[in-house]
């Protein structure tokens, strides 16, 4: 039987890993969503910025951040 008919969850205890994965999931997706939308940031003009309430120093702070470094309210 291939690994893709069985339940992730008995395929990732046959393989070792422990039941976190699913949350290691999770915190990937969205440190990957953090450093899209830092990206993001970094493009925008001084008008959107302005939009947004920032100005460009800021904008350049936020979008030089790691994609780890993400504040707890986000992570949830």
């Amino acid at each position: 039987m291939s690994q893709y008919h069985v339940l992730p969850h008995s395929n990732a205890l046959a393989s070792g890993l422990s039941l976190q994965t699913p949350a290691l999931f999770a915190q990937m997706r969205v440190a990957l969503v953090v450093a899209r939308t830092r990206r993001g940031l970094s493009k925008m003009d001084d008008n959107a910025l302005a939009d947004l309430g920032l100005t460009a120093d800021q904008a350049a702070v936020e979008a030089s951040r790691l994609f780890w470094d993400i504040a707890p309210q986000c992570k949830n």
